[in-house]
């Protein structure tokens, strides 16, 4: 369920201005990021 959340929350951010204000490593690392969180808070719950 959080994974999906954190899918979400990624979905989101990629159709935000934010997201192509970063550079393209910066994408990567906050989805990265992101993703790995949403996993661990799923393992855990």
């Amino acid at each position: 369920m959080k994974s999906f959340k954190a899918k979400e929350i990624v979905s989101v951010l990629m159709e935000s201005a934010f997201y192509f204000d970063l550079s393209p490593e910066e994408r990567l690392c906050l989805v990265r990021y992101l993703l790995s969180v949403g996993q661990s808070s799923a393992e855990a719950g």
